[in-house]
């Protein structure tokens, strides 16, 4: 396929999937990362926020790159943070489409299996996504790792290497399972001089990020990795970061993605005489990882309490069970349909539609969705099969139906708007009459994601928010500061004859909803939603 046209069709398929399975922004981690850089740039800026004075951004340039972007552009945090994420998308759909490739699939069978397989897929239990909604550091190298997938099939070892160099760059934890799969990789084969070079971008970026981290090793509370912890710090994380604990999801969900594993094995398998060597060592790797990391994450982080484990969280490595069975079987279900096998290429790209249509393989979608999908395995089907006129037009029928189907006929709603013009001119009336030091609180708010989007887009301080306790995996101190915090402003509950205990905190001014006007009090600031007074003034 020419050049233009093929960047072209990755371009529109990479936009696609800011329509589904979509994109946020503040509605997830950035709402930490944010205020963290906020701070970065201006040090006088949420001064007095725990979340902001407080980055575990050391081990990771995401930080060092997107301070220099906004910089060196002069645009704001957003716009820097979109254009990674559409970079990285890009080079994620281009991997799924050079893998396809890989394997002998047509230009525009390879633009089918990719764009099925970007349309997402939701990690139940470790809580990751396959495309992240967030412009965040693991949404990026996840992308990355998929460009590296795709490269090593097409055997550009240096290029996969300088892909998965960048994935480890942005978030070191992530590429594991990709590196310990190379790894593997450099010993089948004749050509392992060539798969040898694929390290040296590795090297060179584990240099890279030693350097930058050994200035930022004294800015806060060192990070707790080869320490066991205490019984403060696991309860802190059993209660703010549940998805790290096996023990709570996988009774419910490990059929699941064990039937998953089950479609990627098959799926190599069925692909076995077309998938390179290379390519196929990493697509049975990745998944054996995860299925190493699970009972590991369980033994080691909830038996032995091992600190590290609730920051690198490896059970997450289920990620690439469910992209590689989608993946493969995307590819399968092309190759069966070219060969004329009409039932099997049908069977093949029913994962890989219900994937994204019902999230759990193991039992039946709602009529609506299971009809859905089987519609969107037919017309795959007919996609690969048809030759003549009508050849293109399936084609485009298929990559488009399911991306607006889902979200509409499916009603699959990956996420919930919470961003509205009320919450933002309470942020610019914070940003704009309110000194810089000021701290905030949403008294009666309790674990709503409001608070966190207001310390991005006013810049100003929270006293404590229910989000920014899932840092508590990162510092020991930082869980005992929030966890006190959070009892304080909770514990008794809201109410007017807690201001003076507000206060007494360093809180300058709190934040209800209308019903809970105080009476006798002027509010600085009122709309249909928000209330802001002032503690630190006398009320008379």
């Amino acid at each position: 396929m020419p050049r233009l046209p093929l960047l072209t069709a990755l371009g529109l398929l990479t936009l696609l999937t800011f329509h589904f399975p979509g994109h946020t922004y503040l509605l997830s981690d950035t709402q930490i990362y944010v205020p963290m850089f906020e701070h970065m740039r201006d040090p006088s800026l949420l001064a007095n926020d725990i979340v902001a004075t407080s980055p575990h951004t050391a081990f990771t340039i995401y930080d060092e790159l997107t301070l220099f972007l906004a910089r060196a552009t002069g645009l704001d945090f957003e716009p820097v943070l979109k254009f990674q994420q559409v970079v990285t998308r890009f080079l994620g759909v281009w991997g799924f489409y050079l893998t396809g490739t890989a394997v002998g699939l047509t230009a525009g069978s390879a633009l089918l299996a990719a764009a099925a397989v970007s349309l997402g897929a939701t990690i139940v239990g470790p809580a990751v996504l396959s495309f992240e909604y967030e412009p965040v550091p693991r949404g990026f190298a996840v992308c990355l790792m998929y460009a590296a997938i795709g490269l090593i099939g097409h055997r550009r070892y240096l290029a996969a290497g300088t892909a998965g160099a960048f994935a480890f760059l942005y978030h070191p934890p992530t590429a594991v399972p990709l590196w310990f799969a190379c790894s593997l990789m450099v010993f089948a084969g004749e050509d392992r001089r060539a798969r040898w070079r694929g390290f040296l971008p590795l090297a060179a970026a584990a240099v890279l990020l030693a350097a930058i981290a050994a200035p930022q090793s004294g800015l806060n509370e060192r990070q707790a990795l080869l320490t066991r912890l205490d019984g403060f710090q696991f309860e802190m994380q059993r209660i703010r970061a549940s998805y790290n604990f096996v023990s709570r999801w996988g009774s419910t969900w490990l059929p699941h993605y064990g039937v998953l594993w089950v479609v990627a094995l098959a799926g190599v398998w069925r692909l076995r005489t077309a998938v390179p060597g290379p390519l196929r060592v990493v697509l049975l790797a990745m998944p054996a990882w995860a299925a190493i990391a699970v009972p590991a994450t369980y033994l080691l982080y909830e038996h032995w309490q091992w600190g590290m484990l609730g920051q690198f969280q490896p059970a997450r490595a289920l990620l690439f069970v469910t992209v590689i069975a989608a993946l493969v079987a995307a590819i399968a279900g092309c190759r069966a349909a070219a060969e004329r096998r009409w039932v099997e290429a049908f069977v093949w790209f029913l994962p890989v539609y219900w994937i994204p249509a019902h999230v759990r393989i193991t039992t039946l979608p709602p009529i609506e969705r299971l009809v859905l999908i089987l519609a969107f395995a037919g017309l795959a089907t007919l996609a690969t099969v048809l030759r003549g006129r009508w050849t293109s037009a399936v084609l485009v029928a298929a990559i488009l139906f399911p991306v607006f189907l889902i979200p509409g006929a499916g009603g699959i709603v990956n996420y919930r708007q919470v961003e509205t013009p009320e919450l933002g001119a309470l942020a610019s009336w914070a940003a704009a009459d309110t000194p810089k030091d000021a701290v905030f609180l949403f008294a009666d708010n309790g674990r709503a994601l409001d608070p966190g989007i207001f310390r991005a887009r006013g810049r100003r301080a929270l006293y404590v928010d229910w989000k920014s306790g899932g840092q508590v995996n990162y510092f020991r101190r930082f869980a005992a500061e929030w966890w006190g915090r959070w009892r304080i402003a909770n514990e008794p509950p809201f109410a007017p004859d807690q201001l003076p205990r507000y206060a007494s905190h360093g809180i300058d001014y709190i934040v209800v909803k209308p019903e809970n006007r105080i009476a006798g009090l002027s509010p600085a600031f009122e709309n249909s939603r928000y209330l802001a007074y002032q503690l630190t003034r006398n009320p008379d």
